[in-house]
């Protein structure tokens, strides 16, 4: 039993970093889409 709860701590403390990352990625990605979005609308009109 300790083991397996030592093992979700761990796997807790893994998950903090990668999602601080996933964040900036995701915002980075919608800042583009949102560039993208705003470049194809002053192209159409």
């Amino acid at each position: 039993m300790l083991d397996d709860s030592e093992k979700r701590a761990d796997h807790r403390e893994a998950l903090k970093a990668p999602q601080m990352s996933g964040l900036v990625i995701g915002a980075l990605a919608g800042a583009l889409a949102w560039m993208l979005i705003g470049l194809i609308v002053s192209a159409l009109t």
